[in-house]
């Protein structure tokens, strides 16, 4: 156990470690397929989770009936649930597993005999998790300065696509940290950056129908939360297309109504 909690909290100076060790023991190894709830949001769940292995998905239900908003897709290395420990509230939003996952397991009940029996170890524990709650936070805050600066070059390249993908593809290399990558569009037009050769991860441009506009190609170890902001980026060139894409259709259209007027 204590290899897999070190990926969570390797940050710790070494008295926090001796302690968080001790809590060791109230942590459960649990596995989940792919489509199963973790749990419902208004469930009366109070487990906290931390994923080893594979992503889950946060959703929100919208208005009744009307399905759900996903509010983000967690990868490896995240946290979920954390409210759990805090609050006697029930869940504000949905846990699906997105894939095969993997998680550890800490359940309210032991974590609050364990503030009885070792406070200052709970309190160690406790300090632990509010540091990746922290670290996923200062995160999110990046990701917003991220994607405000796509927008603005989005806004700033509207009518020079090349320019926009190049411009997309400095902002992710430099978000992402790859050593090198590439962006490919269907449309033909394309950017890339460094010595791209080996294998890489890759991430799809789409437009808000789930229409695939292109593929993202990045070389390097990339860590969850640079990922998921790529991700987001992703997103925000494949809207980007697909709104230009509808302008240019409407100019169309426009032009052939007029040349019908004229006959």
């Amino acid at each position: 156990m204590t290899d897999k909690l070190d990926q969570f909290f390797s940050d710790l100076d070494p008295l926090e470690w001796v302690r968080l060790l001790v809590a060791a023991d109230l942590w459960t190894e649990v596995e989940f397929d792919d489509g199963v709830t973790i749990f419902e949001e208004g469930a009366t769940s109070q487990e906290l989770y931390l994923i080893l292995e594979g992503e889950v998905e946060i959703a929100k239900e919208v208005s009744e009936g009307k399905g759900r908003k996903v509010l983000a897709l967690l990868p490896t290395g995240s946290m979920f649930g954390e409210g759990a420990l805090l609050s006697d509230k029930p869940r504000s939003a949905s846990a699906v597993a997105r894939s095969k996952v993997k998680v550890l397991q800490l359940k309210k009940d032991d974590f609050d005999a364990f503030v009885r029996e070792k406070p200052e170890d709970a309190a160690a524990l406790l300090l632990s998790l509010l540091k990746v709650v922290n670290r996923r936070l200062q995160w999110t805050s990046h990701e917003l300065v991220t994607l405000y600066d796509v927008a603005r070059i989005v806004s700033e390249s509207r009518e020079d696509l090349q320019e926009l993908v190049r411009l997309v593809g400095e902002k992710v290399a430099a978000v992402s940290g790859a050593s090198s990558g590439r962006i490919v569009l269907k449309s033909g037009l394309k950017t890339e950056w460094g010595d791209f050769s080996g294998e890489s991860e890759t991430l799809e441009v789409k437009d808000l129908g789930g229409n695939v506009l292109g593929t993202v190609f990045l070389v390097g170890e990339l860590k969850g939360e640079a990922c998921k902001v790529v991700g987001a980026i992703a997103d925000q060139l494949g809207i980007a297309l697909a709104d230009r894409a509808f302008m240019e259709a409407e100019k169309g259209r426009g032009k052939l109504a007029r040349r019908n007027v004229s006959f």
